[in-house]
């Protein structure tokens, strides 16, 4: 069955400074059924939402200055990465945005009855953070309204396991043979390819 569904690629990122709740908080005003987010781990075992491998693009110190070098969030704990800006790049209406960790977003999720697709990002985890990642998930009753993507058979088949309930999208291979095994795996879940 195909269904057509408005996904914000990072929120609404073409107006708000992406991944932030500025933007997550538009794409509900706007009317969009599913936010599209990029997850990262943190040095202290914490989840935050960022797009890029480094905060240099989207990070500001808190005297709005940008980085002189590569920074990831994996070297900064959550408090550190809270003290940062993350939307005075995209203008001075946003600055002050902090940027989200995964138990806001959840929260965020539930408040505004909005999904929320999780990009393969989290695919590239160690498996304790994958674990611990899934794990985040599996006790909020999301049902369908929590998205993960998948480009592995083996982040597919642990999302399926972790998340009886989610929806799952695979980004891998689109061969015959791929999405039979895909459809193993998922069966059961909602499945969008």
């Amino acid at each position: 069955m195909q269904k057509i569904r408005l996904e914000a690629h990072r929120g609404v990122s073409t107006d708000f400074p992406e991944n932030t709740f500025a933007a997550f908080q538009a794409a509900v005003e706007q009317g969009y059924d599913i936010v599209e987010l990029d997850p990262k781990a943190t040095a202290d075992g914490h989840y935050v939402i960022l797009h890029d491998r480094t905060l240099n693009r989207t990070g500001r110190r808190p005297g709005l200055e940008a980085f002189d070098k590569e920074l990831f969030a994996a070297d900064f704990t959550l408090a550190e990465l809270k003290t940062l800006d993350f939307g005075a790049w995209k203008g001075e209406a946003f600055k002050g945005e902090k940027i989200p960790e995964l138990g806001e977003v959840i929260a965020f999720m539930r408040k505004n009855d909005i999904a929320f697709k999780f990009d393969n990002v989290w695919e590239s985890f160690t498996d304790g953070q994958k674990t611990r990642f899934l794990d985040a998930f599996a006790a909020h009753g999301l049902g369908t309204k929590l998205g993960m993507t998948c480009r592995t058979m083996e982040g597919l088949a642990m999302a399926a396991r972790r998340l009886p309930d989610a929806e799952l999208h695979w980004d891998g291979a689109n061969d015959d043979s791929t999405l039979e095994q895909v459809a193993k795996i998922a069966s059961g879940h909602p499945l969008t390819v």
